[in-house]
């Protein structure tokens, strides 16, 4: 091994990497790793004269030029060493910058295990970029096997459709993620990215690609995008999705099932019903899963949205002990009026009224998100109904309407939905104690209401009548 190698090695070293293989050399009291970390620091330091180096390591010696090389062909050992063993960050460029270093300077002993724990997370994780990362690692190795002189086993039909599958993923991720930017933003569709869109989709359909997970994941998911209505694209990604689930890469997962999230959430709010038991199931396998990060890093809309669903469907103790678990989370958003809320929530589904109507008035007292503000009022107004307050509701009704005159920058669709809410509930409280056809055409009203707020708990409330 040359000088030049060592050189090379030495004064490419990322700092940190440096500042850590010095510390590991000068972490023993052996003289010789002493000597060894000096001379590591010397040639980082642009030393290259083999007798000023020797000097500097050994004042009181004669020069040895033996001796020298003896020292600088342990120290490139050691070097090789602690580079085989560093824990690498995810970087795939850092990563290839790597392995085509090593190759370049012929170290090929090296070079194997080197690929082996950079291209691990490749080979686990289902991934736009872990696939990306596996095929540029895939021709390193071809690379590297000629450098040495062999040849490495690759058909050139199998690096096609490698490279082919790749694309396609990758194609489908961008135009995936331009239909969600449509649905969220109300922007136009951006053309196709390749002229040959419409070819690769009809191949899709035709079943070309059908044994690659990944391309399959995206392309059905692609799919409930264009048709979020059509259950029969959303049941198939959804069984691709609880399958593959636990392999993908937490990036591609966290988007592929924020898109499936998505769209339940939409249709239920376009009026579709039985959809409340797949968001609290998505959002289940998205804790197991962990696609939230660490536990307290739920934002407040998922950590509403969650306990309202598990409420909703009668887990009551589950969206309980949820909550305790999240208490970090809670104690964040105390400026938010969360907590309260919640905790109002779990008291109402529980009919404890006066803890319910309680957590509401604090919600209220220290809610600063105008959303969260409208919600409880919605909730007051059911808990002054069910105790019979007349006095309360009728207050609530008045400062409700003055609360929705200030915060006019709402959305529209927003504003009406409360309105409603509160025309609907005048209704409710104004009915005749028996029943009778006032019921029956409030009912016909409510259920052809274009509503999110309390829709079903208006309904309820008629059913409680018409069987009192």
């Amino acid at each position: 091994m040359s000088r030049s190698q060592l050189t090379y090695l030495v004064q490419n070293l990322p700092a940190a990497e440096a500042q850590s293989f010095a510390q590991q050399l000068r972490a023993t009291t052996r003289q010789r790793e002493q000597v060894l970390a000096h001379l590591f620091e010397l040639v980082r330091a642009g030393k290259s004269d083999k007798q000023e180096i020797y000097q500097l390591l050994y004042p009181d010696r004669t020069f040895s030029d033996q001796q020298i090389r003896n020292l600088r062909s342990l120290l490139l050992q050691r070097l090789l060493d602690f580079l085989a063993r560093v824990e690498f960050d995810a970087s795939a460029d850092r990563a290839l910058y790597l392995a085509r270093r090593l190759r370049r300077l012929g170290l090929f002993d090296y070079y194997p295990q080197m690929v082996q724990k950079m291209a691990a997370p490749s080979n686990t994780q289902l991934g736009v970029e872990a696939r990306e990362f596996s095929l540029r690692m895939e021709r390193e190795e071809v690379e590297y096997k000629q450098a040495q002189g062999g040849r490495r086993e690759l058909e050139a039909d199998e690096w096609i459709q490698q490279t082919e599958a790749t694309a396609i993923v990758r194609m489908l991720y961008q135009g995936l993620a331009r239909w969600e930017n449509r649905r969220l933003h109300g922007k136009e569709m951006e053309p196709p990215p390749l002229v040959l869109w419409d070819e690769i989709q009809s191949k899709l359909e035709a079943g070309q690609w059908a044994d690659d997970p990944l391309v399959q994941l995206y392309h059905r998911l692609y799919r409930v995008a264009q048709e979020p209505e059509n259950e029969t694209h959303y049941s198939n990604a959804k069984g691709l999705l609880s399958q593959w689930g636990p392999r993908l890469a937490p990036e591609d997962a966290q988007h592929l099932y924020t898109v499936a999230l998505n769209r339940c959430v939409r249709l239920r709010n376009a009026g579709w019903r039985g959809l409340l038991p797949e968001i609290f199931h998505l959002y289940r396998e998205m804790l197991a899963l962990e696609l939230f990060g660490k536990p307290q890093a739920l934002n407040p809309w998922h950590y509403k949205t969650l306990v309202i669903c598990g409420l909703q469907l009668g887990f009551f103790d589950w969206v309980e002990s949820f909550m305790e678990g999240h208490r970090p989370q809670l104690d964040e958003l105390q400026a938010l009026g969360l907590p309260e809320y919640c905790e109002g929530l779990l008291a109402f589904y529980r009919e404890d009224w006066e803890e319910a109507e309680r957590q509401m008035n604090e919600t209220l007292g220290e809610c600063k998100d105008p959303f969260l503000g409208l919600d409880a009022r919605t909730y007051l107004l059911r808990i002054y109904y069910r105790r019979g307050n007349v006095t309360g509701m009728d207050a609530l009704i008045n400062s409700f309407r003055l609360f929705l005159r200030r915060h006019q920058q709402l959305s529209a669709r927003r504003l009406e939905n409360y309105k409603l809410f509160l025309a609907f509930f005048r209704k409710l409280v104004t009915l005749p104690a028996l029943h009778s056809k006032r019921h029956e055409k409030l009912r016909e009203e409510i259920a052809g209401a274009e509503m999110n707020a309390g829709k079903e708990w208006f309904l309820a409330q008629l059913d409680r009548a018409r069987h009192a």
